[in-house]
C-alpha cells in the first residue's frame, strides 16, 4: 500500500505541473466557436455559417478597429466573410456578410450588442445564443430569422490533461485489482 500511495503522490504532483504549464496564459489561446445561421434572409435566403476565432478578438487574426467605443469588424477567412459586432452604445446589433455580397445577415438593437464585454478596443465574446428577425441589407426591408451562437472550443491543452488524468486514473485502478 505505501507503495502505491506514492505513485498516486507523484501521479498528482506530475498532473499539478502538467496543468500549470498547459494552462498558462488561457485568455490569449481560448477559443470561441461562431455558428450564424439566418432562414429566410432577404440576401442570401437560408443559411448557416461556422467560424472559430480567440475568445479576445483583438487577438483574431483579421481584427480591425473600425470605430472606437462603436462597432469593431473581423475578417472571417473560414466563410470568405466580415463580421461586425457593435458596441452597447452603438446599438447596431451585429451583422455578417461575404465579401461576394451573396449571403448577408444582421441582428439589431440593443440585446444583440451584448455579445462581447470590455471596449471595442478589447472585446471579449459572450458565449450564448442570440435570436431576433432581422436582415436589412436591401432596400433597408427586415426580413428572416437570424440566430447566432457562440460556444467555448476546449483547448488542446486541457483534452491533453484530461487524456492524462483519466489514463492515470485506468492504471491506478488497473493496480488496484492486480
Amino acid at each position: 500500500m505505501p507503495f502505491l500511495s506514492a505513485r498516486l503522490r507523484t501521479l498528482a504532483s506530475a498532473l499539478g505541473a502538467a496543468s500549470l504549464l498547459l494552462t498558462s496564459d488561457v485568455s490569449a489561446q481560448t477559443l470561441a466557436h461562431f455558428q450564424l445561421s439566418c432562414v429566410n434572409c432577404r440576401t442570401g435566403g437560408t443559411f448557416s455559417r461556422s467560424w472559430v476565432t480567440p475568445f479576445a478578438a483583438t487577438n483574431a487574426p483579421g481584427f480591425a478597429e473600425s470605430v472606437p467605443t462603436l462597432f469593431f469588424r473581423i475578417d472571417v477567412p473560414e466563410t470568405n466573410g466580415i463580421f461586425f459586432a457593435h458596441s452597447a452604445t452603438y446599438p447596431g446589433g451585429y451583422n455578417y456578410f461575404d465579401i461576394g455580397g451573396a449571403v448577408n445577415a444582421a441582428m439589431a438593437g440593443p440585446g444583440a450588442s451584448l455579445i462581447f464585454d470590455g471596449p471595442t478596443s478589447a472585446p471579449v465574446w459572450k458565449v450564448g445564443v442570440y435570436h431576433d428577425v432581422a436582415n436589412y441589407f436591401i432596400d433597408g426591408l427586415d426580413g428572416g430569422a437570424v440566430t447566432l451562437r457562440i460556444t467555448a472550443v476546449p483547448e488542446p491543452g486541457s483534452l491533453a490533461l484530461s487524456t492524462v488524468g483519466l489514463v492515470g486514473l485506468g492504471l491506478v485502478g488497473r493496480r488496484r485489482r492486480a
